[in-house]
């Protein structure tokens, strides 16, 4: 099979990709049916099942090609001033408006006998149904009724190719239409350009049919239609006159536009070569729409539904503004293996990415669902583009930027099933992000989470997946100091979240710890974090619409509101009589974790976003054997002996010794040790007198049963230098090596000391 590399149609741009396969389907249904389409980097390349040179393919789109009867008669007035005896001309650059109608009218070769029929019976219903241009301009309900019962008329007479075009263009309803941006704003128009009359414009002034009316001066004097396709296909640069200065291709191609910021520091003037736009336009053909269902109508409401087409997403790749208005995402699929044509049809008439049993609508649902999903068909990856209005050419012009590629995945990607978990919470925080009331660090907050969620769907590693949470928490924190208005209700999570974010590092194992603290009758230490309405676990969570005295985490370091934190649900404890401190968890660390914290070993903001993010999770629903993070024993260092003596003041059960194991353990019922808290150790720790701390702690034990070492010696003890706030931010963290700990400062109950 013989390849030629189409380099002129490099994927980096929309016009590029549009135009590979606009030239891809032309060859494959008018010249070789066999003829295969593959991407190789940026190149598409055409296969033939015979041997093909450029000349061969330049003669064929020039002499021999059969153009599409594209015709877009619902917007603009150019039908609406047609003389029906036609034009013929000579005209000194291509006619506009009514008059390239006429000159197509007025053309008499046989490979355009089609388009001229299209052109006749458009005119007919025109006729049929008394349309002025008034009738289909405005947005009143009669305007949009009156232009879907012309384009349905169109859709049922016109021919199959035009029909095509109709799907591109847009979806009709009974009473109104939706048209597709890929198109323009109005479905066949952008701005000032009219896609269906430029089209037309520049087969007049590419194909030899016309060239009887041809009496060309000024820019279009000399122009090599020839050396034109040529370049427009292989980048052949021949010196001769193949693009038009003062013309435009539009959205397809900023760079070509021309007006303000089509290029840095200048305002320049718009390029065309016709053969590109003429591509473009056979290439859309591929895009047709449909009516669909709408996600989550109980009515049946029906949208409409374009190939690979959304709601833009503002992630780390996107250079879009949330200001920028218009914007949409195309979703182009990419393979490496020679392509048929109807392959590539099948491709595009089944291009409507589902999500969880619905459209996906914007490209962050398209992310999740090429990851969850995988793609078959042979296509390797996506190449994204985006839709916006205003960027180049003035405020009324689309353009089309290139916001990368998206690789596919062989299989699901492990995991991405969580953001389900968010997808409604995410939905209604970015209505709200798009009302101009709210304030913008939400939009700020949404935007590093869809970056996230982006990345984690291009890559998918578990450091990736960790970010999503990280952001999570960093929003949910943001939103709980919001004020009364605040944009989305409390999130909450599956705790699937905690095995499958797992990095194995210190700063995670503390805040699950921390995260998972609860208790039945005070609640879960969310309720210290957030102003929420908690009744139990099991019931939904809500904004408390008073003030929550409960609420201690402020705005100051990690160690302080771990602190207020646990003073808090001391002190909640004791109004409810609870006979422990109320810090039982789903999940403890082991001494080692602590000792780093103590000593400052540890990235405290990481923490503190993640224990945000844990803090919304449902632990009500976990599960030790399904969800618990991985755990690893590691040696325990040498832990500083004051922690240990004031660890055994604030555990979440009693303590108790077994004679038949040797070793201390916590106890549940009234057979262990309860050693009482006493306000004024804390108070005299959080001042820093650390040797009084340690006093009072020793008599506390002592008073409770037990046998502190060293106990009754009155010496002080050396002690090495401790951050008091982070020693007594420590004594919230949940531990599971009790014996460890308390044999470090107590001494057995069978011991002979006494």
């Amino acid at each position: 099979m013989k390849e030629l590399a189409l380099k002129a149609c490099n994927k980096s741009s929309l016009a590029g990709y549009l135009k590979a396969l606009g030239a891809f389907k032309v060859i494959a249904e008018q010249l070789e049916p066999d003829t295969r389409l593959y991407w190789d980097g940026l190149t598409p390349y055409l296969c033939f099942s015979q041997e093909r040179n450029f000349d061969e393919v330049t003669d064929f789109f020039l002499n021999k090609y059969v153009p599409t009867p594209i015709v877009i008669p619902w917007s603009g007035s150019d039908f609406f001033t047609v003389n029906r005896a036609g034009d013929s001309g000579p005209f000194r650059k291509p006619p506009s408006k009514g008059k390239i109608i006429e000159a197509f009218l007025a053309s008499d070769t046989l490979r355009l006998e089609n388009y001229r029929c299209t052109l006749e019976k458009t005119l007919d219903i025109i006729e049929e149904l008394d349309l002025s241009k008034e009738d289909l301009e405005g947005g009143s309900s009669s305007s949009r009724e009156r232009k879907a019962q012309f384009m349905g008329l169109l859709r049922s007479r016109l021919t199959d190719k035009m029909v095509d075009l109709l799907d591109v263009a847009a979806v009709i309803k009974e009473d109104r239409i939706f048209t597709n941006t890929v198109l323009g704003s109005g479905g066949g128009n952008d701005g000032n350009l009219h896609f269906g009359s430029n089209y037309m414009q520049c087969l007049w002034l590419c194909l030899p049919d016309f060239s009887a009316q041809h009496n060309l001066s000024g820019n279009y004097k000399g122009f090599d239609s020839n050396a034109s396709i040529s370049e427009s296909l292989f980048g052949e640069d021949s010196g001769k006159n193949t693009t038009i200065r003062g013309d435009s291709i539009g959205l397809y191609a900023s760079g070509y536009v021309g007006g303000p910021n089509a290029y840095e520091g200048f305002e320049a003037d718009a390029l065309r070569n016709p053969w590109d736009l003429i591509l473009n336009l056979e290439g859309i053909t591929l895009f047709k729409g449909a009516l669909s269902s709408r996600s989550g109508s109980k009515s049946g409401r029906r949208g409409a539904a374009f190939p690979f087409t959304s709601r833009v997403s503002f992630d780390e790749t996107s250079t879009i503004v949330s200001k920028e208005t218009g914007q949409k995402e195309v979703w182009l699929p990419v393979w490496n293996s020679p392509a048929s044509i109807n392959s590539i049809e099948m491709v595009f008439s089944e291009g409507r990415a589902e999500l969880a049993g619905r459209q996906a609508s914007d490209g962050i649902d398209f992310m999740r669902a090429i990851a969850s999903l995988g793609v078959d068909r042979g296509i390797n990856s996506f190449q994204r583009y985006g839709i916006i209005k205003g960027r180049v050419g003035g405020d009324n012009y689309h353009t089309a930027i290139n916001l990368g590629v998206v690789k596919t995945f062989e299989k699901p990607l492990e995991n991405v099933d969580l953001f389900n978990d968010i997808e409604r919470w995410l939905g209604r925080l970015r209505r709200a992000c798009s009302k101009d009331s709210v304030a913008g660090r939400y939009g700020v907050h949404l935007r590093s989470i869809e970056s996230a969620i982006s990345s984690y769907c291009r890559q998918g590693d578990r450091r990736r997946l960790q970010e999503v949470l990280l952001c999570l928490g960093r929003t949910e924190q943001a939103i709980s100091r919001g004020g009364s208005e605040k944009p989305v209700w409390p999130l909450r999570l599956s705790p699937r979240w905690v095995k499958a974010c797992d990095d194995g590092s210190t700063e995670y194992r503390l805040a699950c710890a921390i995260g998972s603290i609860t208790d039945t009758s005070i609640g879960p230490i969310r309720v210290q974090m957030e102003p929420i309405e908690w009744v139990s676990d099991r019931k939904s969570v809500k904004w408390s619409k008073n003030y929550s005295s409960s609420v201690c985490w402020g705005r100051g370091g990690l160690s302080d509101n771990l602190s207020a934190v646990l003073q808090r649900r001391v002190l909640e404890g004791s109004r409810t009589k609870s006979e422990f401190v109320p810090i039982s968890s789903k999940i403890s660390v082991g001494l080692v974790d602590v000792y780093q914290f103590i000593r400052g070993n540890v990235d405290e903001r990481k923490i503190n976003d993640l224990v945000w993010a844990m803090s919304t999770v449902k632990w009500h629903l976990y599960r030790k054997e399904r969800h618990a993070p991985e755990g690893i024993w590691r040696p325990v260092p040498e832990m500083p002996r004051l922690y240990s003596l004031l660890k055994l003041l604030y555990l979440s059960s009693g303590l108790t010794f077994s004679f038949d194991m040797s070793r201390w353990e916590y106890s549940f019922d009234s057979a262990g040790t309860r050693v009482p808290y006493v306000a004024e150790i804390f108070n005299l720790l959080k001042a820093g007198r650390l040797q009084e701390v340690n006093k009072k702690a020793v008599q506390k034990l002592v008073m409770s049963g037990l046998k502190p070492m060293g106990a009754g010696r009155g010496e002080k003890f050396y002690m090495k230098p401790l951050d008091h706030k982070r020693l007594a931010a420590s004594l919230l963290i949940p531990v599971w090596e009790i014996d460890t700990l308390a044999k470090s400062v107590l001494f057995s109950p069978s011991s002979p000391f006494h």
